[in-house]
């Protein structure tokens, strides 16, 4: 018998601290795990220090670019720096404050346009839990000085924006974020149908030139779920940002969709696949999109039919249409994904789940996995990363490729505290 649909998405998403029960369990010493261990790979020292968590990798022209947050006490730091073979660049301090949003799932982006880079963070506006601002920093790729931080979004609501993707665009940047302008965030929080209010949570873009100055806004859709986060890519058809809806009416299913962002328009948005997944309250669990050239793979987490799992489905026409979605997950997923193309046309996705043996779940046992997904519907064998906690505070891995290496970087956390571990991968997965 399955387990109950309430119970499920209790511990899935209400109280991440618990641990999924399982119908079988198995001792972990008596099996042979030797085929899922990773190809080459290397722990990457890295420049974080003391509590830091919520680790953002970009890579461009060779080089990988992390920002992650270190805080002690009140205080957050938000941190720069770049990975150019064999070794990081100084540390910089791109902002700071006592007044931040610091939020497991809801965490700092950054994007790198031929030496000027973006970065964002969130900082509180008003005495309500979720009312917080996006905030956003230039730094001149003259001077290498970081600019003061300006408000993303217009409003002047105190209500939550957040959960932003960035890219680099033509000679700027392009931004999209969940905006809270039409809900009321009077003292609210998490309630059955989201963040309780008169409206809906939306989606919103704009481009951001490299002096910091904005130039173009838009709405991409004015009814989604309220705090997932967004993933976004450039094809030859526009920007493609995948994102998890909100169905009008009491139906309440949140599946992904994709919105396409062009000069002149934006294209209708659409499901990337249905799974037909009815949720009465926010999983806090978004999706991730990679693509080369015009073929776009998405990867998402759906509790659909009380069956947590992890798919991922390609585009070959850049995201305006997706195949057929391939279950990857072997356990009973938690998800948290990202995903990255390979040079090949495949994928590398990453993703949270139980450890697993010939079907058989391990409640105890929650890893960091990475598979390699072909177009035609065949997996490879799921890797093991690392071992790593399913409690909120380790946050959402991220994976890059740069110089044909994948670069796996998370939370680790222990008793309490939080420390960034960064991993480079032989992709022959």
């Amino acid at each position: 018998m399955k387990t109950p649909y309430f119970l499920l998405i209790l511990i899935l998403f209400i109280s991440c601290d618990e641990r999924l029960s399982s119908k079988k369990t198995v001792d972990l010493d008596t099996i042979d795990v030797e085929e899922q261990e990773l190809p080459w790979s290397e722990s990457l020292e890295n420049p974080s220090q003391g509590y830091a968590h919520l680790p953002r990798l970009k890579s461009q022209d060779g080089k990988l670019h992390m920002t992650w947050v270190e805080q002690e006490d009140s205080l957050a730091v938000l941190k720069y720096s770049v990975y150019e073979e064999p070794t990081w660049s100084p540390v910089e301090v791109v902002a700071s404050g006592k007044d931040w949003f610091v939020n497991w799932a809801d965490f700092p982006a950054v994007a790198v346009n031929n030496g000027t880079v973006m970065a964002t963070f969130l900082q509180k506006s008003a005495k309500g839990t979720y009312d917080y601002d996006v905030k956003y920093t230039l730094k001149n790729k003259v001077s290498g000085q970081w600019s003061s931080s300006q408000t993303l979004h217009n409003d002047n609501i105190a209500a939550e924006h957040g959960f932003v993707s960035l890219l680099s665009y033509q000679e700027g940047f392009f931004a999209t974020w969940l905006d809270g302008r039409n809900t009321d965030s009077s003292g609210g929080g998490h309630d059955s149908s989201g963040h309780g209010g008169m409206g809906a949570m939306t989606l919103r873009s704009a481009l951001i030139d490299v002096q910091g100055k904005i130039t173009k806004r838009n709405e991409l859709d004015n009814r989604i779920c309220d705090c997932c986060s967004t993933s976004a890519v450039q094809t030859d058809e526009g920007l493609v940002i995948v994102y998890r809806d909100r169905s009008e009416g009491d139906a309440e299913t949140r599946d992904i969709y994709r919105a396409i962002w062009q000069e002149e328009s934006t294209i209708v948005p659409a499901p990337v696949y249905n799974d037909n997944w009815k949720i009465n309250g926010c999983p806090v669990n978004g999706p991730a999109i990679d693509a080369i050239d015009n073929t776009a793979v998405a990867a998402w987490f759906t509790a659909a039919g009380d069956s947590p799992q992890v798919l991922v489905a390609f585009s070959q026409d850049g995201g305006l249409n997706f195949d057929k979605a391939i279950p990857i997950s072997e356990g009973e997923a938690i998800g948290r994904v990202d995903v990255v193309m390979l040079e090949d046309g495949s994928a590398a996705v990453l993703y949270i789940d139980h450890n697993f043996w010939e079907g058989i779940t391990h409640a105890d046992a929650v890893n960091l996995w990475l598979k390699r997904v072909y177009q035609d519907g065949t997996t490879g064998v799921a890797k093991k990363v690392n071992s790593i906690s399913a409690e909120r505070m380790s946050g959402f891995p991220q994976i890059e490729t740069s110089n044909g290496i994948l670069y796996v970087a998370w939370t680790d956390t222990q008793d309490k505290s939080a420390s960034i571990e960064v991993m480079r991968i032989e992709p022959t997965l």
